[in-house]
C-alpha cells in the first residue's frame, strides 16, 4: 500500500473515531417510489437492521413518495 493511501486509511479512521457521537441518531432516508414499492421495502428493512446492530444506537425514518423532493 502506498503512503498516501495509508495517510487516507488513518485519517478516515481518526475522523470516524472523533465523530462518533456526531453520527449517533436518526437519519433520514427518502426516495421517488410508493411505500409498497420493493427499493421502499429494502430501505425500511435497511433502516430496521441497522437499528437492531446498532442497539438503537442509530435508527432512522424513510420517506417515500419523493415528499423530501426529487
Amino acid at each position: 500500500m502506498n503512503m498516501f493511501l495509508k495517510g487516507a486509511l488513518v485519517a478516515s479512521v481518526a475522523t470516524v473515531s472523533f465523530t462518533g457521537a456526531a453520527l449517533a441518531g436518526d437519519w433520514r432516508g427518502w426516495n421517488i417510489h410508493v411505500e409498497d414499492y420493493p427499493v421502499s421495502h429494502g430501505m425500511e428493512a435497511f433502516v430496521a437492521e441497522v437499528a437492531e446492530k446498532t442497539d438503537g444506537a442509530l435508527g432512522g425514518k424513510v420517506f417515500h413518495g419523493g415528499v423530501l423532493g426529487s
